[in-house]
C-alpha cells in the first residue's frame, strides 16, 4: 500500500545514510590515522543496530499496513449495511406514509357518507330502523325463551305414551 512503499523508500534512504556516515568516518579516521579496532566494531554494531531497527520498523508498517486494510474494508462494508438499512427505512416511511394517507382519505369519505346521510335526513330514520329492530329482537328473544319453557311444562305433564295422563 501507499504507506508500505513510503516507509521503503525512507528505510533505503536511511540505510544509505547510515552506510554513507560510517564510510565517511573511517575514512576521516585513516586520514587522520586514527583508525582503531574498537571504532571499527563500534560502527559495525551501529550499523547492525541501525538495519536491525530497520527491519523490525519494516515489520511494524507492514502489520499497519494490513490493519487499515482490514479497517478499511470493514468501514466499505459498514457503509453497505447503512444503506441497505436507509433504504429499508425510508421504504417502510413510504409505506406508512402511504397507508395513512388511504386511511386519511377513507375517513374523509365516511365523514361524507354522514353528512350526507344527516343532510337527507335518512340518518334519523336509519337510526331509528336499528332501534326498532333491535326491541322487535329482544320481544322475539323473549318469546322463543317462553316457548321453551312452555314445551318443558307441556312435556312434563304427558306421561310416557299415554295422552290421558
Amino acid at each position: 500500500s501507499g504507506i508500505n512503499a513510503e516507509y521503503g523508500e525512507f528505510s533505503m534512504i536511511f540505510m544509505r545514510f547510515a552506510v554513507l556516515s560510517i564510510v565517511v568516518l573511517l575514512a576521516s579516521s585513516k586520514k587522520n590515522g586514527n583508525v582503531d579496532s574498537e571504532t571499527v566494531e563500534e560502527l559495525k554494531e551501529l550499523l547492525l543496530t541501525s538495519m536491525q531497527s530497520i527491519v523490525s520498523l519494516d515489520k511494524l508498517v507492514t502489520d499497519l499496513s494490513d490493519k487499515v486494510a482490514r479497517l478499511t474494508t470493514a468501514m466499505s462494508d459498514t457503509e453497505l449495511d447503512v444503506k441497505i438499512l436507509k433504504s429499508s427505512v425510508l421504504n417502510s416511511l413510504q409505506e406508512l406514509t402511504n397507508s395513512l394517507t388511504s386511511t386519511k382519505e377513507d375517513v374523509e369519505l365516511m365523514n361524507q357518507d354522514v353528512q350526507d346521510l344527516q343532510k337527507s335526513g335518512n340518518l334519523t330514520e336509519i337510526t331509528e330502523q336499528v332501534e326498532q329492530l333491535t326491541a322487535s329482537l329482544a320481544e322475539t328473544e323473549a318469546k322463543v325463551n317462553n316457548i321453551g319453557k312452555e314445551v318443558t311444562v307441556v312435556s312434563g305433564e304427558e306421561g310416557k305414551g299415554d295422552p290421558s295422563v
